[in-house]
């Protein structure tokens, strides 16, 4: 199987709407001096946990790149195995401090979440079939629950009707970043009794010389004003 350079998916963005939720990603914006860039992750959190992690969550000045757990990664996986190969299968079985939590620190003992994405790493070599980059795609777990299969020539699943069950986008410049969305129905059903926490957050810079930065630059960051986020559990206002 060929996989493309710059491999996008199949539908379009006005096609994934209110039937959807974007459940992982990351979109920066550069334009005349100023960037922002924000992350978007979708946990699945115990009943009587999420009140205790969303208030985790709100209480941090900074949470940076790691307070919210990346999704595995996955190596040395032909694309063409996606989703259906025993290796794209993650276990924390033998390391239970690997699974993903929220903490402040890692000497805590965390709240565990649940993840429904993986990363795709990049293949190795000239391989023709090889990615040119790396992508975010449901989990083996989440697509063996529903017996999702691999869309032709994409990393879009769909399920045994041959409805679209996920949707990956990549963007360039001036937008530079990726996405994926999962049917909202599917998720729902996944999550069983747990709750499902949107999570976005990330930073609004403009260009200075930081060796020098003006007094309400450097006053904006000692304050974290420059951090953005949004929170939210699923059907909750």
């Amino acid at each position: 199987m060929h996989v493309p350079a710059g491999l996008r998916s199949s539908a379009s963005l006005h096609e994934v709407a209110e039937e959807w939720l974007l459940v992982e990603g990351f979109l920066e914006h550069r334009r005349d001096g100023r960037k922002v860039f924000g992350f978007f992750r979708t946990l699945l959190l115990e009943p009587t946990d999420t009140a205790p992690a969303l208030k985790l969550a709100q209480g941090l000045d900074y949470p940076g790149n790691h307070f919210f757990p990346e999704i595995p990664t996955i190596r040395g996986v032909f694309a063409g195995e996606t989703p259906w190969s025993p290796r794209f299968d993650i276990r924390f079985d033998d390391d239970p401090d690997s699974r993903p939590s929220l903490r402040r620190d890692w000497q805590e003992e965390g709240i565990g979440v649940g993840q429904v994405a993986v990363e795709l790493a990049t293949g190795e070599g000239e391989s023709p079939t090889a990615l040119d980059r790396s992508y975010d795609v449901p989990s083996y777990e989440f697509a063996a629950r529903f017996r999702l299969r691999q869309l032709p020539s994409t990393l879009d699943l769909v399920d045994v009707d041959g409805v679209r069950a996920s949707a990956v986008f990549r963007t360039e410049d001036p937008w530079r970043g990726q996405l994926l969305f999962l049917r909202r129905d599917l998720v729902v059903d996944f999550a069983g009794d747990r709750r499902i926490v949107q999570v976005a957050w990330g930073e609004r810079e403009v260009t200075v010389e930081w060796s020098a930065p003006p007094p309400w630059v450097r006053v904006a960051r000692e304050k974290y004003e420059h951090v953005w986020r949004d929170i939210k559990v699923l059907d909750e206002p």
